[in-house]
């Protein structure tokens, strides 16, 4: 039974997500492969501070999505 009356199915698929080492490289791939885009790209954010395991780390983090929603 679903929770929610919009939205994916409670055991359906809500969001993908891909790390990846070069976020400029790959949004072009999409397009080019993929046909996919145009992109927004925010970032890239970098925390204050970064805690891996229990080892201070620097990292960055950059977010991208594609923006051309069909109706």
């Amino acid at each position: 039974m679903d929770q929610f009356s919009f939205g994916a199915r409670d055991n359906g698929i809500i969001q993908i997500a891909y790390t990846v080492a070069d976020i400029q490289k790959a949004m072009r791939q999409y397009t080019e492969l993929l046909h996919v885009g145009p992109w927004f790209l925010a970032g890239p954010f970098v925390p204050p501070k970064g805690v891996y395991r229990g080892v201070t780390t620097t990292m960055q983090v950059s977010l991208v999505d594609r923006t051309d929603r069909a109706a």
